[in-house]
């Protein structure tokens, strides 16, 4: 199955910024990589992003790293909390295996891995023995002594996203792959496809397997039995990319392919954006809502998310999915005017989207219009129309 379509860019494209206070709000950090659950609970949110680790709380990301670098690969050791990262320096390079003892706040080295400094997109750590480490680059390598030394293991599976070693098995590991989910039995020397539909994320908590698989959305089985069980599919158009959860596994937080962060406090039942979406406000913008959600939410998503990746629409030759129009996608690169006469006139390219005249005034479009805009970012709005071309407005010039 071809994702062109569906992952367009894993290197999200965000500016980077020159320099970043310790109290940032989310929106302004760019590049977030990599996704855990630390402190003594695991419920403090820790992100990997492009200047560094931070923690995140109240819309606040917090530098907690003295050192700035790019972190791709982090994962934390189940039984003392010590957090594992590498990526890049400033200056470039790679930083090879980094150690943290003291929540991420100074890293060091522990070793630069085989042909290194290695910089590892994905690291894993065995819950069983923590000495088992695996990294990506390269490769799949593998540590039996907490990342000093390393061996090669077997070919991984080709387009691989994300690994996670099992909860209970010392040599069990899960990947998952644009061409499936795969489980390896013996340390990465040797895999099996154990689902063939696309796998963007795995991780591992408690004895259980998550995963985000296309078309079925978020799953999960006990590694026991390896029974998946659907546990919500109203993704829209996003796919998850990483995922953590927190240490009583209440509260799930997902990293999409666009860079955004979703959160759930109910195992992963419901699922709203973080930081939440501002609640309309106004007689219009809560019409607005009522009017998508009686005549557009059925295709376009709930909170505009876009319509639910399936696999028969991956696979039908010429199938156009329902946009989101949350601000994620390019439905803000219109003006007003713009978007009330596809409204009304539907679209000339598929047939899904109708003429809404005679079902719908002008005035009802505008309203619906008012409210997608409570979705949207502060650029999408600042920016609408022929704004999302000008350089200085999307920089906030």
């Amino acid at each position: 199955m071809k994702l062109n379509s569906l992952l367009p860019s894993f290197a999200f494209s965000i500016a980077a910024m020159s320099s970043l206070s310790n109290a940032d709000a989310l929106d302004s950090l760019g590049h977030i990589h990599s996704l855990s659950f630390a402190g003594e609970e695991q419920q403090t949110l820790l992100l990997g992003a492009h200047h560094g680790l931070y923690s995140y709380q109240h819309n606040n990301a917090n530098l907690v790293s003295k050192q700035a670098f790019d972190v791709m690969g982090l994962a934390r050791e189940p039984k003392t909390g010590t957090v594992f990262a590498s990526g890049h320096p400033p200056q470039g390079g790679n930083t090879g295996l980094l150690r943290s003892d003291d929540g991420g706040k100074n890293f060091t080295l522990v070793s630069e891995g085989l042909d290194g400094p290695v910089d590892f997109h994905q690291l894993a750590i065995s819950a069983v023995d923590p000495r088992r480490i695996y990294g990506v680059h390269g490769g799949l390598q593998v540590s039996n002594d907490g990342g000093k030394s390393w061996r090669k293991a077997g070919a991984l599976p080709p387009k691989l996203l994300k690994l996670a070693a099992s909860n209970t098995q010392l040599n069990r590991l899960y990947a998952a792959s644009e061409q499936g989910f795969f489980v390896s039995q013996n340390s990465g020397e040797t895999w099996q496809k154990s689902l063939s539909s696309p796998a963007t994320t795995v991780v591992t908590h408690q004895g259980r397997v998550f995963a985000f698989i296309v078309g079925q959305g978020l799953v999960v089985a006990n590694e026991s039995d390896m029974q998946w069980r659907e546990i919500y599919n109203a993704f829209g158009l996003q796919v998850l990319l990483d995922l953590a959860v927190s240490g009583d596994g209440q509260r799930l937080v997902g990293l999409s392919q666009k860079g955004e962060l979703l959160e759930s406090l109910n195992k992963g039942e419901s699922w709203n954006s973080l930081p939440p979406k501002p609640q309309p406000v106004t007689t219009q913008e809560m019409n607005g809502r009522k009017i998508y959600q009686a005549n557009c939410q059925s295709c376009h998503g709930i909170e505009a998310v876009g319509e639910t990746y399936s696999i028969d629409g991956l696979t039908t030759e010429g199938f156009l999915f329902a946009p989101a129009l949350n601000g994620s996608m390019h439905g803000w690169h219109h003006t007003d005017e713009q978007l009330v006469k596809t409204i009304m006139d539907g679209s000339p390219r598929t047939a899904k989207m109708p003429a809404w005249k005679g079902t719908l005034s002008e005035t009802d479009a505008l309203d619906t219009i008012a409210y997608l805009k409570t979705l949207w970012g502060e650029k999408q709005k600042r920016c609408q129309g022929p704004g999302h071309m000008d350089r200085n407005c999307l920089q906030g010039h």
